[in-house]
């Protein structure tokens, strides 16, 4: 079990961090914060669908729901894109804290659509002048996917080993689904991204 994870629930966010099984993911992975935890949201599976350690395909599985599996859902981010839908969810086991992510794509609201998950301070920021080419895998042989400026500050999903750069074989993946290396950003805010895996 991990501590210190960035996604966490309002009321239990002053006690402690949310612990999930051994994949260096604790309830949420990313740097969210939630509200309203007394409120219920429902999804069903449409098909077999798996549960990750983060919000991206890029994370460990650590679970699966089956097809018509109803389940608990306690918010949801703007992830990388899954068959055109970029929504995950949170996944909640009934009556226990946050569990894993889910891809929308695979999943069919039951009543109210979830609330936002709520992202905190940023972990990171582009240290490379003037900018900084990102990637739509992590390595420096992907697809060039745009550039962030330098001092840009931004939000993490979870990192992962990938290309050499300078050394450093870590890269970020963003929300919108592009990596950055790792060579070229400075972690702030106290806050160092976990593993994907």
């Amino acid at each position: 079990m991990l501590k210190n994870r960035r996604f966490r629930v309002a009321a239990l966010a002053i006690a402690t961090a949310i612990a999930v099984p051994a994949v260096g993911f604790v309830a949420t992975s990313a740097n969210a914060e939630t509200s309203a935890v007394n409120a219920t949201y429902k999804g069903k599976t449409i098909a077999q669908v798996n549960v990750r350690s983060h919000p991206t395909t890029a994370a460990k599985k650590i679970d699966s729901l089956k097809k018509n599996t109803t389940f608990e859902i306690q918010c949801k981010v703007t992830g990388p894109n899954v068959d055109g839908n970029r929504r995950w969810y949170l996944f909640e086991r009934s009556g226990k804290p946050a569990y894993g992510w889910v891809a929308a794509r695979y999943v069919k609201n039951v009543g109210k659509a979830p609330q936002e998950c709520k992202l905190g301070l940023p972990d990171s920021k582009v240290v490379a002048k003037p900018s900084v080419i990102l990637r739509t895998a992590p390595s420096t042989k992907a697809k060039s996917a745009g550039t962030l400026k330098y001092g840009a500050e931004f939000h993490t999903i979870c990192k992962v080993n990938g290309t050499k750069v300078g050394g450093n074989p870590r890269w970020y993946q963003l929300y919108d689904g592009r990596w950055v290396p790792a060579r070229y950003a400075k972690n702030i805010n106290s806050i160092v991204p976990e593993f994907c895996k």
